[in-house]
């Protein structure tokens, strides 16, 4: 494992390559770069250069305005908003939430043209294990869950659970049903992916000897047993090896759920969060079966926007947050409204943190610990195609998800899939790619430094391998580099002390909130950690007051 990202740039560096990231998503400022082909037109969206250069630039300005809130809340992407949510539903209105960007969401952040809404991140959820009591209310309270049956498990919006068919593999030539190879493969492999999975299966109803789940999510409610912990100290490769797995079949598997999940290769992710991916999910649905998934058009969008709707008064975008600090009885808050460009500072008696860990060096340098240098970011790419119906495979029709086998990147979702009109002329496929050929920092280098050209020819390069003609298809193409994407869960991450240490609140002032706190970056995750810490502040003010707790 190489030396975390923060440990090898400087500020000045950290600025321009990913200062974007400072609040709301991980990759930063809207800032558009038209580029053009002969054929396929598009733009790439980030890589902006600039922010660096705002900081500065608002230091040497006046302070326009100074404004008093209860709570602050940094970062409009799920945790953020699903903190104010709860802020809401327990009656404290006197909050902000300040956004970077333009818009608000984070990795849920998603478009809409013409064509229709389509992901830029995170695409899904899955059908919710019956401990997360939190997500499966939200969800019911805002109708994706319809009702509970007479054994009270709960019935899915069928618009919302996903159409068949739900996902193929490209191998060989063929199109098979499902992502874990079938097609030519020998008697060994059969053997070993069927041993993996039985082993899978053990582990997902494993418990450990304080009687929790052995893995589960919200990772929080899972067992600190040694024996299932200590799996954290491996690598899965190294594990796979040691349990002798060894199928090119199961390997390619195995390296493309972690590295969908988790934007890190076998080599590099911990053996825990490396069983955790398939051994964690416990769904249970009167309707659904437990693998089944959640999706809309614009991804988990559709989630975000229900968590923003009453809280739009109360968000800020525009706002570069660039310096925080703790006061005896206060946290001020140094703002740039970079659109206005005026200079703002904010008094908060709490402030939840919910950006990026690898951000607080920088914004609190009083504060910098040593252990976020641990906290290491993926960084992606994700491409937005919009295509003429073409040639799907021998006839048949587009999956939700669609994956090649040894391909380049993660294969694409149909994002108009979910759509009820059969009849469309143009459909929308999303891209995904984990940069990961080199350590993080080269790669985000690198993706910065590639025009739209560039991208395009290598996207249609690897959707090649399965559509021989797709390049006569494409009508457009747009590109978003993610430099931060999600938190990467290495070997002693998840059971390491720099997390726990991370977690802890600044005397009760500072409250830190997002997915990379858990090392697991998924919506489950940013969930928990959001609504955790808005019971915390809740609490805080509530000074035991039942009435008031009892409305979360």
């Amino acid at each position: 494992m190489g030396k975390s990202d923060v440990d090898k740039i400087s500020r000045k560096e950290f600025l321009e390559l990913s200062g974007l990231a400072l609040v709301g998503s991980t990759l930063g400022l809207q800032s558009l770069v038209s580029c053009e082909s002969e054929k396929i037109h598009g733009k790439v969206v980030g890589a902006n250069h600039a922010i660096g250069h705002l900081v500065k630039k608002a230091i040497s300005l006046p302070i326009f305005q100074s404004k008093k809130t209860q709570v602050l809340i940094i970062g409009s992407g799920i945790s953020g908003l699903v903190a104010g949510y709860y802020l809401q539903k327990a009656g404290i209105t006197d909050y902000e939430i300040l956004e970077l960007e333009n818009h608000i969401g984070g990795n849920a952040t998603f478009g809409e043209d013409a064509v229709g809404r389509y992901p830029w991140a995170a695409h899904y959820l899955p059908i919710p294990s019956p401990e997360n009591k939190i997500l499966i209310d939200f969800l019911a309270e805002n109708k994706i869950i319809t009702g509970f049956d007479a054994n009270g498990l709960p019935i899915y919006d069928e618009y919302s659970l996903c159409f068949h068919p739900e996902e193929r593999l490209f191998v060989k030539g063929y199109w098979q049903e499902g992502l874990i190879p079938n097609l030519d493969i020998s008697e060994e492999d059969k053997t070993q992916i069927e041993q993996f999975l039985a082993k899978m299966e053990l582990f997902k109803h494993a418990r450990g000897n304080d009687g929790k789940w052995a893995f589960t999510i919200p990772l929080a409610y899972s067992s600190a047993d040694n024996a299932f912990t200590n799996f954290d100290k491996l690598t899965m490769k190294e594990w796979l090896a040691k349990e002798g797995f060894t199928s090119k079949a199961l390997l390619w598997y195995i390296n493309y759920c972690v590295l969908d999940d988790y934007g890190t290769p076998l080599s590099e992710v911990s053996a825990w969060a490396g069983i955790h991916y398939f051994a964690s999910r416990k769904g249970n649905a009167a309707n659904a079966k437990g693998n089944d998934v959640l999706t809309w058009s614009e991804g988990n969008g559709f989630l975000m926007k229900l968590l923003a709707k009453n809280q739009l008064k109360n968000i800020k975008t525009q706002r570069l947050v660039y310096q925080i600090e703790e006061k005896s009885d206060s946290v001020l808050v140094d703002v740039f409204d970079w659109k206005n460009e005026k200079r703002e500072t904010y008094t908060a008696n709490q402030v939840i943190w919910a950006i990026p860990q690898m951000l607080r060096p920088y914004l609190m340098p009083k504060q910098a610990s040593e252990f976020v240098k641990r906290f290491s970011y993926s960084p992606w790419i994700v491409a937005n195609l919009e295509t003429k119906p073409f040639d799907s495979g021998r006839g048949q029709a587009l999956s939700w998800d669609n994956v090649i086998y040894e391909g380049e990147g993660l294969g694409y979702i149909l994002a108009n899939h979910q759509n009820v009109n059969q009849g469309q002329k143009t459909w929308q496929l999303t891209y995904y790619k984990p940069l990961v050929r080199e350590m993080p920092v080269e790669e985000r280098k690198k993706a910065i430094e590639k025009t739209h050209e560039n991208w395009l020819s290598e996207i249609i390069a690897d959707l090649k391998k399965a559509h021989p003609k797709i390049e006569e298809a494409i009508l457009k193409m747009d590109v978003k580099i993610w430099g931060h994407a999600m938190i990467r869960p290495t070997v002693g991450f998840i059971h390491g002390r720099e997390r726990q240490m991370a977690q802890q609140s600044l005397n009760e002032k500072i409250h830190f909130a997002h997915s990379d706190l858990s090392g697991v970056s998924i919506f489950e995750e940013a969930f928990y950690h959001g609504y955790e810490t808005a019971k915390k502040i809740i609490k805080n003010y509530a000074n035991s007051n039942v009435d008031t707790l009892a409305k979360i």
